[in-house]
């Protein structure tokens, strides 16, 4: 099973972790294009169990904030 999560740009929120983390889903795959959200968000889900230090573990920056609305203005 795999969970899906992708929040606004200010992350999850640790109430929203909190009830992804009771999934207990064994891989979360977390959509984040603030990589200050996307700290804020990991050690929450650190502090909830999940281990992102296997070697599972995979962070891909594909950079496409130029196609975003953010960067256009």
């Amino acid at each position: 099973d795999v969970a899906v999560a992708d929040p606004a740009r200010r992350g999850l929120g640790r109430a929203a972790a909190e009830v992804l983390a009771a999934t207990a889903a064994p891989v979360i795959v977390l959509v984040s294009c603030d990589l200050a959200a996307l700290g804020r968000d990991s050690a929450d889900l650190v502090a909830l169990g999940y281990d992102l230090r296997g070697r599972k573990t995979q962070m891909i920056d594909p950079d496409m904030g130029a196609w975003t609305y953010a960067y256009a203005r």
